[in-house]
């Protein structure tokens, strides 16, 4: 899941890049969204199987 929130993050960023949206005062605003996105499904997929093994779900 890391991997994949790396990639994710990696990803959201070059497709900014790519389509000319990271001009000076918009690049930390992409930055973070990107992060932002990366960290909600890594955490989100993370939550899942914690919860299954911690026994908050059966």
């Amino acid at each position: 899941m890391l991997a994949l929130g790396l990639h994710l993050y990696h990803a959201v960023w070059s497709m900014a890049q790519t389509v000319g949206l990271t001009y000076p005062h918009a690049s930390r605003a992409w930055r973070k969204a990107a992060l932002f996105f990366a960290l909600a499904l890594t955490v989100g997929n993370i939550i899942i199987p914690v919860a299954i093994l911690t026994g908050l779900v059966h």
